[in-house]
């Protein structure tokens, strides 16, 4: 798929995604800011994760991991991109994928701050089989000064029969109001 193909393709999801992934109340006009995708996170790679902490191997099953991009968030395991996610995204693009799972499952990545999780699945997986999904992902906003920046990614995965599975993540863009960006 060619560069402007690609971008043309994410403009398409972005402008039915954005709708789904935010509360009404911050419906504002946002804008896609694309970047070279980057690997952030890699359960099989014994790494720290800026943002995330350190190598945890595999999700287990029922297991919840949270983790903190705006303006945190780089790609470690690559040169091609060292800037942080900037404070006040809204949306993180991602492709997220399960890698070697012992059985079927699903993940979910939502925001951090939600006090339940979200009911529809990320990306949905069988057995053996490495699948992948692009998201779009609600980020938890910060609430300003006096309050600590917390988490504001999670990630949950559910495998059968107590099972796990390897995730990566790739970030392939955010949305962020335009105006915070000038």
């Amino acid at each position: 798929m060619t560069p402007a193909l690609r971008h043309a393709v994410l403009a398409v999801f972005m402008a039915v995604a954005v709708a789904f992934a935010l509360p009404t109340s911050a419906q504002e006009p946002l804008e896609f800011y694309p970047i070279t995708p980057c690997r952030w996170i890699d359960t099989r790679v014994e790494d720290c994760v800026v943002g995330g902490g350190c190598y945890e191997g595999p999700f287990m099953d029922g297991e919840t991991r949270k983790y903190l991009v705006q303006a945190a968030a780089v790609c470690p395991m690559t040169s091609r991109w060292d800037q942080p996610i900037p404070l006040g995204a809204r949306v993180l693009i991602v492709t997220i994928a399960a890698v070697e799972p012992t059985n079927r499952g699903h993940l979910l990545a939502y925001d951090a701050s939600l006090w339940d999780r979200p009911r529809a699945s990320t990306l949905n997986f069988q057995p053996g089989q490495a699948t992948s999904n692009l998201a779009f992902v609600a980020l938890g906003q910060d609430l300003g000064p006096g309050f600590p920046i917390g988490p504001d990614l999670a990630v949950y995965a559910r495998v059968a029969d107590g099972g796990w599975t390897h995730v990566v993540i790739d970030i392939v863009g955010y949305l962020m109001p335009a105006e915070r960006m000038k």
